[in-house]
């Protein structure tokens, strides 16, 4: 460079001028990426320096000529290079994101044996093309919507492409039901007029279907549509059960319920002693006894008990056989000292337990009194007819008493010189009510 002042004088200076390369390179041509891929960008070229930058222009950490990241969202990404004379280069590049082809391959689904069913697929579409495996159990490996029958319990692997190459996978299973196992119970034998369960515990296995039953006859079953239903037969019955689950086959069992007769009981009629006498029972037809009432008795539980009971007395007798089975028969000894007192009448007039009066036989003496609860002389008598033919109207002085407890005492002897007792006493309470 030369310079001239207004005198004419010269002076030149120069400088020199070096052109340094860019650091160039190039992160290739946008792309469209399936979602869940990893892209992998790189720097051709790599000089000194390298910087990465996201779309948001935030820098990575990564300082790398290579760049690996999944694909979630449409994103722009660009890398900027420095080499040694401090020049810079930048690039970007566009990565388009491809949504997969998402679908549900379905719930899971149960079958009986040698079943098939459809499989469907939620959210696909007819544009996409399809891929099922194992494909030896379908009529179509390449439909949507093929026909399943497997021989065993079977995952199915359903592979989709959408138009753009993006790939998806899901399954479903497909489980085969088992063989229904039934059980009607036990043949069994009861006594006439006992209930028996049915079934068995469980009645059904096998099957993840629920069960449904039907048993038949139903005239003596609580519910014939039950696992367990409680039998009343009258007479020998065979039930049988027909069971199946869900839609699957059938399948049947049977159960025996003998009915067992009642024992049939030989008693000692109806017969009647003195007071202090005794005299011998016998009862056969079964292999258990037991008496009721055991007053008065030798042995309640044997067939022949020796009985001198002090009063009338009606014994029951139960009897068992080997099974179990229970009858019962009754017979009345009839003793001729007898005495009850009630504990409840009603004064009302209806003609109906009107008076309070001792029923028995035998009595030769008698006072017969009523008190209130705190003492009071009610009603007395010393007689005998009185007192088992009126007795105590429910007055006092002519006046009706309030209804209540109240209490009475009783003395005297019977014929054979026995003094008077009820129930082993000589009071008690007598309730009178309106």
């Amino acid at each position: 460079m030369e310079v001239q002042d207004t005198n004419s004088c010269f002076n030149s200076d120069s400088i020199r001028v070096i052109k340094n390369d860019l650091p160039e390179f190039s992160l290739g041509p946008d792309q469209q990426i399936c979602e869940g891929n990893v892209v992998q960008l790189e720097i051709d070229n790599p000089a000194d320096s390298i910087n990465w930058f996201n779309d948001l222009g935030e820098q990575l950490l990564d300082t790398t000529a290579i760049l690996n990241f999944e694909v979630n969202q449409n994103q722009t990404w660009w890398a900027e290079q420095w080499n040694a004379s401090s020049c810079v280069f930048t690039d970007t590049v566009q990565i388009t994101h491809i949504p997969l082809p998402v679908f549900n391959a379905g719930d899971s689904i149960l079958i009986c044996e040698e079943a098939e069913v459809q499989l469907n697929p939620v959210g696909i579409n007819e544009n996409w093309t399809f891929e099922w495996s194992p494909a030896n159990f379908l009529s179509d490996a390449s439909s949507a919507n093929p026909m399943a029958n497997p021989e065993e319990d079977t995952w199915f692997f359903l592979e989709v492409q959408n138009e753009e190459g993006c790939v998806y996978t899901d399954s479903v299973f497909v489980g085969l039901d088992q063989p229904l196992i039934l059980d009607a119970g036990q043949d069994r034998t009861i006594c006439l007029d006992d209930i028996t369960e049915l079934g068995g515990a469980p009645t059904a296995v096998g099957s993840n279907f629920p069960y449904q039953y039907e048993w038949s006859p139903a005239e003596t079953l609580n519910d014939p549509n039950v696992a367990n239903p409680i039998a009343n037969p009258s007479e020998t019955t065979t039930y049988q059960l027909i069971t199946w689950a869900g839609n699957c086959k059938a399948d049947t069992a049977e159960v025996t319920v003998s009915v067992q007769l009642p024992p049939e009981i030989t008693l000692t009629a109806d017969t009647t002693i003195g007071a202090g006498d005794a005299i011998q029972l016998l009862a056969s037809g079964g292999r258990f006894y037991q008496w009721k009432p055991e007053r008065g008795l030798s042995d309640a539980t044997i067939a022949n008990p020796i009985a001198n009971p002090t009063r009338t007395t009606t014994y029951t007798v139960e009897v068992l056989d080997s099974l179990g089975c229970l009858a019962e028969k009754e017979m009345t000894i009839f003793v001729e000292n007898q005495l009850f007192i009630p504990n409840l009448f009603t004064p009302n007039n209806d003609g109906q337990n009107d008076f309070f009066k001792v029923y028995g036989a035998g009595i030769k003496q008698i006072e017969f009194k009523v008190f209130t609860r705190g003492g009071k002389l009610l009603y007395s008598t010393n007689s005998v007819e009185e007192a088992y033919g009126e007795g105590w109207d429910g007055k006092y002085n002519g006046n009706l008493v309030e209804s209540g407890v109240y209490v009475w005492s009783i003395k005297g002897e019977y014929f054979d010189e026995r003094p008077l007792s009820f129930n082993g006493q000589q009071s008690g309470l007598i309730n009178l009510m309106r």
